[in-house]
């Protein structure tokens, strides 16, 4: 009996777990979109190094959230809905602890209504079914179990439990900072003197050996913490600079408090200079507001002060990170948003408990009118992640004016089968943006698939016209080549080093160029200077012994090879190089060794050529741009990049 009692007494969160469960039944259809596709083909996230450990794909230190991502690989086998199902357990378990922490000061109505909010709240869309989204949940996961054990007792268990919960959440993001602080909020609420004092006194204890601890690591392991910290001296903290912070805070709480839109809420918020110097004002008016009306009201209603403090936290960093980069790194960027709903939940709950006691049916109704108004925004911010093509459609109805966003718009129809819906939208944008480096480069590369190079080249000249670059001489000198002009390639690829000294394909290019025309030494000056910046790049090396040799300075042609075997041996052609070129030099101990190297690689028996063929492809895979004609409907490999420079293999 009394273990039915309990759980009667917890119907109402099971419910809303339950609703919670329901309302995400569309996780168990979540394929892997956009970005998740490359982090995972990668294996970034499913398979991290140590080394991504201690620094992730996004240069920010998050080894719980990749730790949890590798463990959703091991154990859903790639399973592509297994990534969103477990993000969906963990926002489980956020309302959960939501709840938890609520009832330590409210009633049970209030605590629900504020566990809802943060199950049904719009935001939690993009954080369940977006694989970037687990370090903001998993941040907020054990900020609220570092509060609970704050919270829950006297305890050394308590302490230690707040203490590893604390490193946990800093592990999983940025966000876990702020727990000192709300700690140390909380010391004293509604206690006496004495109580306030034993409370401060274990904050000290908790904190502060955390803190060194913390501090020490940063130091000794070049965290990109230390970068970060960095930054904050770097921003922009003129009255623009504030006053740009105050439209993402502006922005950032529109979409908190009423989500009827969650399009980006950052990209090109900009003041009239008018107004600047207002909005600025205004800003830290607001902080400085916020943070007296929190320490104020601590006592009287703890919960909400909690709430407050969470939630201006959250908005400083919000607004720090977009001075510092002034464009969403996702066309919807509202996973930032999920750690701020935690705090808006505290404070419903705790004002909700106040009006409870004079409005009881009142407030009441409102609460469910709020509830039931999320369910359906919720819904359709899911729709958004059922598939690229859906996603970059709301992402280019949210960015009307971005091409680049239109742009994978496009790619993302083509990928999917839907290439007449595809050409209607880039035709679109072709119209909007005429003169956009990106549309000019798209149609570009449709030129080329098409096999008409002519047309190719006339927008790789706009595009260099237009967004002068190293990659776009490079791309243009790679079109006069494939229309056989060496007189306008040599000079294209040369403006292209001019800009990066250090890129691979236009050092290839030029020198290729050079060994067409039988001007060996330009070739070989060519790959010297490529050799400078890549010392270890073995298709650069058997380039730079192929000029020689067909120069005649056999020594440094059978050097340049060697040097090949040494950072590649298992690049076959060096071998039968080699063997070649002391057949020419009369050396003795050319006694066919290296071709049953050779042979011992390719399984294929060994016949030399008598010369060097520039048609073959130097070890270090790199495309054959100079020697193949487009095929129509075939994309010839025009602008890809070359392979990774090839080390000695193990």
């Amino acid at each position: 009996m009394p273990s039915f009692r309990r759980l009667r007494r917890h119907w109402g969160i099971a419910a809303v777990l339950f609703v919670t469960a329901g309302l995400y039944i569309h996780v168990f259809d979540h394929e892997l979109v956009w970005d998740e596709q490359t982090l995972t083909a990668q294996r970034v996230v499913t398979q991290p190094s140590w080394k991504h450990y201690g620094q992730s794909f996004q240069q920010t230190h998050r080894p719980v959230a990749l730790l949890s991502t590798a463990l959703d690989d091991a154990i859903w086998r790639g399973w592509p809905p297994g990534f969103a199902v477990d993000s969906l357990v963990y926002h489980l378990i956020v309302v959960g602890l939501v709840y938890r922490l609520c009832r330590r000061w409210l009633e049970e109505f209030p605590s629900l209504t504020a566990a809802m909010v943060v199950a049904l709240h719009p935001t939690g869309a993009e954080t369940v079914h977006y694989l970037l989204g687990r370090p903001d949940l998993l941040s907020v996961l054990w900020m609220l179990a570092a509060l609970l054990a704050w919270t829950g007792g006297r305890s050394w268990l308590g302490l230690a439990i707040f203490y590893g919960a604390f490193v946990l959440a800093l592990g999983a993001k940025e966000t876990g900072v702020l727990l000192p602080f709300l700690a140390l909020l909380l010391i004293g609420s509604g206690e006496d003197a004495t109580k306030q004092r034993a409370s401060l006194l274990r904050w000290l204890i908790a904190v502060v050996p955390a803190a060194i601890a913390i501090g020490l690591y940063l130091l000794t392991s070049g965290s990109p913490w230390i970068r970060g910290l960095g930054e904050l001296f770097r921003l922009n903290w003129s009255v623009n600079g504030v006053a740009f912070m105050t439209a993402v805070t502006i922005q950032a709480l529109k979409s908190i408090f009423l989500p009827v839109d969650l399009c980006p809420w950052y990209e090109g918020l900009i003041f009239p200079p008018t107004l600047a110097a207002t909005a600025a004002l205004l800003y830290l008016m607001f902080i400085g507001a916020g943070i007296s009306a929190i320490w104020m009201a601590r006592k009287r209603t703890p919960l909400s002060a909690l709430g407050g403090a969470w939630l201006i936290g959250i908005l400083l960093m919000i607004a720090l990170r977009a001075n510092t980069v002034p464009a969403p790194v996702n066309p919807l960027s509202v996973r930032w948003l999920y750690p701020g709903i935690v705090g808006l939940a505290f404070i419903i709950g705790g004002l909700l408990q106040e009006a409870a006691f004079r409005w009881p049916l009142s407030s009441r109704i409102i609460a469910f009118i709020g509830l039931a108004a999320l369910i359906p925004l919720n819904w359709q911010a899911q729709r958004a992640w059922a598939d690229e093509p859906t996603l970059f459609q709301r992402a280019s109805q949210c960015n009307p004016g971005s091409a680049s966003i239109s742009l994978q718009h496009v790619r993302a129809l083509e990928q999917s089968g839907e290439p007449l819906e595809a050409g209607r939208v880039l035709q679109r944008v072709i119209q909007a943006h005429p003169e956009h480096p990106l549309v000019i480069s798209r149609q570009m590369q449709d030129a080329v698939t098409a096999g008409d190079v002519v047309r190719a080249i006339l927008y790789a000249e706009r595009l260099a016209q237009h967004a002068p670059s190293f990659l776009a001489y490079r791309t243009l000198g790679d079109l006069y080549a494939l229309n056989g002009d060496s007189q306008k390639a040599i000079p294209a690829y040369q403006r292209a080093l001019a800009l990066n000294p250090r890129d691979m394909p236009a050092i290839a290019g030029l020198g290729s160029l050079w060994e067409h025309q039988a001007q060996w030494e330009q070739a070989i000056e060519t790959y010297r200077q490529g050799l400078r910046h890549h010392p270890a790049a073995a298709n650069l090396w058997f380039r730079a012994g192929r000029a020689h040799e067909q120069a005649g300075q056999l020594q440094q042609a059978e050097e340049a090879y060697q040097r090949v075997i040494q950072y590649d041996r298992y690049c076959p052609d060096s071998y039968l190089a080699v063997e070649r070129v002391w057949a020419k030099m009369g050396q003795a101990h050319a006694t066919g060794r290296m071709l049953e190297r050779y042979s011992e690689i390719t399984g294929l028996r060994a016949a030399p050529r008598s010369l060097p063929d520039p048609r073959d492809v130097p070890c270090g895979a790199e495309s054959k741009i100079m020697y193949a004609r487009p095929v129509p409907g075939q994309t010839p490999p025009v602008f890809a990049e070359p392979g990774p420079l090839q080390p000695a293999q193990p």
